[in-house]
C-alpha cells in the first residue's frame, strides 16, 4: 500500500490552473492508495539474500518527558524587519487568498469561517478556470508576485519569516517554469484523476444552511462546463502528441463507464437527500432542492458521456509510451522539474536515484535482521491481523502509544465516515480529509469498508491516517499560523506531508507494545521496498535514463523470483510511463525522512530525545527537504553528546 495524497491531500494547495486541474481533486484528501500488483509478491524471496546480517537496532524509546513549553511572542520594538515583515505577510495573504478563491469546493473546505477574513475576494461559485489563456496570466501574477518577494529585504526578516521567504521563493520560481510544460500535465490520471475523485469530493461539501444548498447546487451545475474544458485540454494534448498511452485510455474509459452506468443510483442522489434532511425546510421546498439536485447529477453523468465520447477518437494520438525521455531535452528537462516539485527538495535525478537505492539496501537490511531475530516472521507473511478491536479502539490505543513522543495537540474531535460502495473499487483503503486553515478542531477519516476487510495491518493503515500520522501532522500545523503565514499552509508539498504519515506506520512498527516488533518492521520494510522504492526507482530509470520494460523486468529480478519480477517489472514500467511523479512523491519524502531520523539517532546515540526531534522537525512547518534537512543537521550537531 502507498499513501496519496494530497492529498496530505489537499485541496489547501496554491497552484496554476494546469496544476491545480491536474491535482485539485487528489489533493483534497490524505490517503492511503492500495496497489493491484501480483498477489504473494510483495514479501522478498530469500534465496536471494545472502545469511543475513544485523540491521542497527532503533534507539531504545526515551522515557517520557514533557514538550517544551510555547515560547512567548517578543515584545514589539523599532526594528527594520518590521517592515519587512509586513511586507512579507502582505505578499503571503494575497497569495492565500488568490488560492482560495479560485473555485467553490476549495474556498469551502480551506476556510471554515469567511467572517475571520473579512478583506478576502468573492470565492468563484463554480469550479474556477481551465485554459490556457489562464494558466498564462496565473503566471503572470506569480512572476508579480516574485518580483515583490526579491524586492523584501530578507536579511531583514526573522528566521522563521526567512524560511517563509525561501519557501515562497522557491515555489514560485519551480510552478513559473512548469508553465513552459503546460501539456505534459495530466487532468484524467489513472490512479486520481478529475474524473475518478470529482463525486466522492463534492459529498465533503458541508451542508449546514439554505446558503450552503444554494452553493452547493451551483457547483454542481458548473461540472458539465468543467468537462467540457477538460476534454479540450486533452484534445490540445492529442494535437501536440502528447496525449496519454492507449492503455491508460483504457482505464479512464473505463472509469468514467463506472459513473455512467450509475446513472440514478449514482451516491451522489442519496448524500444529498441526507445531508438536506436535517436543514429545516418545508416539504415543498425539500422535494424541489431534491429535484433540482437528481437534474443536475443527470447533468453531470451526461457530462462523462460527453467526455468519454470524446476521448475515444483521441486513441493512438500520444506518442509517450516509452517515458518521458522519448521527448528529448524538453522531456528531460520536464522530469528534473516536476522531480524536485514532487519530491519537495532541489534534487537532481542522478542524487534522487541514490538515495533511494540506498534506502533500499536498508530496507533490505531490515528484512534479513528481522528474519534473523525471528525467523517465524517469513512464515506468518500477511498471517497476524494487526488490529486491537474497533476502529476507535485501535485509534486510541495510538493516541496513547505516542505520547512521550509527539508534543501534545488542542482539543479536537475525529468522525469515521464510511466510502461509498460505488466507489470502493477505486478508493483507498482508508483516506484523511484535510481540515480548513483556520480550524481543525473536527477530523474527518473516510474508511473503505471492502479493502479494509482484507487488511491486516489496520493499524498501520491508521498510523498513517490519524495518530501520529496525518491527522495528527494537520492539527499541529494548523497551530504555526502565526510562524508560517496562510500561503506555506495550502501550497502543494504532498512529499512533505506524507513523508511524516509514512514515519507514523514506522513509529507503530517500531514502538508498540502489543505485536512483534520484528513482524511489523519485516511487513514495513517488505511493503516500503515492494510498493515505493522499487516503483520510485523505475520511474526515474525509464523517465531519466531511457530504460526499457525489459530493463525494468531485470531490475526488479535482483529481488524477486522470475514469475514475480516480470510481474512486477510490468507493472512498475507501466506506472512510470503513465504516472511519471506518483511514487517519488512518497518515495523521496519518505526516504529523506527517515534517514535523517536515522542519523540523529546514530550520532546522538542512547541520549537521543524522540520527543525534542519531532518538535523540531514540526516546529519548522511546511516547507522543503533541502531547508528542513539543513535545520535538522543543526538540531543534531547541537544535541550530538
Amino acid at each position: 500500500m502507498i499513501p496519496v495524497g494530497p492529498p496530505a491531500g489537499l485541496p489547501r494547495r496554491k497552484e496554476t490552473p494546469m496544476r491545480r486541474f491536474t491535482r485539485l481533486l487528489a489533493l483534497f484528501l490524505a490517503a492511503l492508495i492500495a496497489l493491484s500488483m501480483a498477489a504473494g509478491c510483495s514479501i522478498l524471496f530469500p534465496r536471494f539474500f545472502p545469511e543475513p546480517t544485523a540491521a542497527p537496532d532503533g534507539t531504545p524509546a526515551p522515557a517520557e518527558t514533557a514538550a517544551p513549553p510555547a515560547t512567548d511572542a517578543p515584545e514589539p520594538t523599532e526594528d527594520p524587519s518590521i517592515a519587512a515583515g509586513l511586507a512579507l505577510a502582505a505578499l503571503d495573504m494575497e497569495i492565500f487568498d488568490d488560492y482560495t478563491t479560485s473555485d467553490a469546493l476549495s474556498f469551502h473546505l480551506t476556510v471554515a469561517h469567511p467572517e475571520n477574513f473579512p478583506e478576502m475576494s468573492d470565492p468563484e461559485t463554480g469550479w474556477g478556470t481551465f485554459s490556457y489563456e489562464d494558466a498564462r496570466a496565473e503566471t503572470e501574477r506569480e512572476k508579480a508576485w516574485l518580483e515583490r518577494l526579491r524586492a523584501i529585504g530578507r536579511d531583514a526578516l526573522s528566521p522563521e519569516d526567512q524560511l517563509t521567504y525561501d519557501t515562497l521563493e522557491q515555489y514560485l520560481s519551480w510552478s513559473i517554469e512548469s508553465f513552459d510544460y503546460y501539456y505534459y500535465g495530466e487532468v484524467l490520471d489513472t490512479i486520481v484523476g478529475l474524473h475518478s475523485n470529482l463525486p466522492l469530493n463534492m459529498t465533503f461539501y458541508d451542508i449546514d444552511s439554505v446558503e450552503d444548498i444554494e452553493g452547493y447546487l451551483t457547483l454542481l451545475a458548473d461540472t458539465p462546463r468543467i468537462m467540457g474544458l477538460v476534454l479540450k485540454f486533452e484534445q490540445e494534448k492529442a494535437e501536440k502528441g502528447l496525449f496519454m498511452t492507449d492503455e491508460a485510455l483504457d482505464e479512464v474509459l473505463g472509469q468514467l463507464k463506472d459513473v455512467i452506468d450509475a446513472k440514478k443510483t449514482l451516491f451522489l442522489r442519496a448524500t444529498f437527500d441526507e445531508a438536506i434532511a436535517g436543514i429545516e425546510l418545508s416539504d415543498d421546498q425539500r422535494k424541489a432542492y431534491e429535484k433540482r439536485n437528481d437534474e443536475l447529477v443527470d447533468a453531470l453523468v451526461a457530462s462523462y458521456k460527453d467526455l468519454y465520447d470524446g476521448l475515444k477518437p483521441l486513441r493512438g494520438s500520444g506518442a509517450n509510451a516509452a517515458g518521458l525521455c522519448a521527448f528529448g531535452e524538453e522531456g528531460l528537462r520536464y522530469f528534473e522539474l516536476e522531480l524536485s516539485y514532487n519530491a519537495c527538495s532541489a534534487i537532481a535525478p542522478g542524487d534522487a536515484l541514490d538515495t533511494l537505492e540506498k534506502e533500499l539496501e536498508y530496507q533490505i537490511s531490515v528484512i534479513r535482521d528481522t528474519m534473523r531475530k525471528e525467523p517465524s516472521v517469513y512464515d506468518n507473511f500477511d498471517q497476524i491481523t494487526l488490529s486491537v478491536g474497533s476502529t476507535q479502539e485501535n485509534l486510541d490505543y495510538l493516541e496513547t502509544l505516542m505520547q512521550g513522543y509527539f508534543p501534545e495537540l488542542p482539543e479536537h474531535s475525529v468522525t469515521f465516515m464510511d466510502c461509498p460502495e460505488e466507489l470502493e473499487d477505486q478508493f483507498s483503503p482508508a483516506a484523511y480529509l484535510v481540515p480548513p486553515v483556520d480550524d481543525a478542531s473536527e477530523n474527518l477519516i473516510i474508511l473503505n469498508a471492502k479493502t479494509l476487510g482484507e487488511d491486516t495491518r489496520f493499524l498501520d493503515t491508521l498510523a498513517h491516517e490519524g495518530y501520529p500520522g496525518h491527522m495528527y501532522h494537520y492539527q499541529y500545523v494548523r497551530t504555526l499560523l502565526e510562524q508560517t503565514g496562510y500561503a506555506r499552509q495550502v501550497l502543494d508539498l504532498t512529499g512533505y506531508y506524507e513523508c511524516w504519515s509514512q514515519a507514523g506506520e514506522v513509529f507503530f512498527d517500531t514502538y508498540n507494545t502489543r505485536f512483534s516488533n520484528n513482524y511489523c518492521r519485516f511487513m514495513s520494510a517488505n511493503s516500503t521496498l515492494g510498493n515505493l522504492l522499487l516503483p520510485a526507482i523505475i520511474s526515474v530509470k525509464v523517465n531519466y535514463e531511457g530504460t526499457t520494460k525489459e530493463g525494468a523486468i531485470a531490475y526488479v529480478a535482483q529481488y524477486y523470483d522470475t514469475d514475480a519480477a516480470n510481474e512486477l517489472g510490468s507493472v512498475y514500467y507501466k506506472y512510470a510511463v503513465e504516472n511519471p511523479f506518483y511514487f517519488l512523491k512518497y518515495a523521496m519524502g519518505f526516504t529523506m525522512f527517515q534517514q535523517e531520523l536515522r542519523k540523529a539517532q546514530m550520532v546522538c546515540g542512547s541520549s537521543f530525545d524522540r520527543l525534542a526531534y519531532n518538535k523540531a522537525f514540526l516546529d519548522l512547518g511546511p516547507t522543503y527537504f533541502n531547508f528542513i534537512l539543513p535545520a535538522m543537521d543543526e538540531w543534531i550537531e547541537e544535541n550530538r553528546p
